[in-house]
């Protein structure tokens, strides 16, 4: 094979192991400008539901309410039932244009401070998690 070849062959590779690398980055937050102001990143439903089951499932788990005999047996029984909470808490179906990632995040971290004496019945008393806080308006 000719060097003139091998190199056409390589570049071909490189960039076909790019676009798929690009491809497989289809789930991670997509940065935006909104309105002129400061560049968001717009979250999926999805992933800002998976995120927020994480972080109060791990909360429960630091509380402990994790365990044979106690609210959840295991952290998957808690994760279930805390996705299955979804629109209780945020009315995720009212972001249909996404979740603002930083004001999600500030959402998530308010949950792991919340104190264990303070159960977590709603997130609408957090002021960070609600809705007309996180959403794309």
């Amino acid at each position: 094979m000719s060097t003139k070849r091998a190199s056409g062959v390589i570049f071909a590779m490189a960039i076909g192991g790019m676009t798929a690398w690009i491809g497989c980055r289809g789930e991670r937050a997509t940065p935006m400008a909104v309105g002129g102001g400061p560049q968001y990143v717009r979250v999926s439903i999805d992933i800002a539901i998976d995120r927020l089951a994480d972080a109060r499932c791990a909360r429960e788990e630091k509380c402990g309410n994790v365990g044979r005999g106690l609210e959840y047996d295991t952290k998957d029984q808690c994760l279930t039932i805390m996705r299955g909470k979804k629109t209780d808490d945020l009315r995720l179906e009212n972001c249909p244009g996404g979740i603002k990632d930083q004001d999600f995040n500030e959402c998530l971290s308010d949950i792991q401070r919340e104190s264990c004496d303070n159960p977590l019945d709603s997130l609408m008393r957090l002021k960070e998690c609600r809705s007309s806080e996180i959403c794309f308006q």
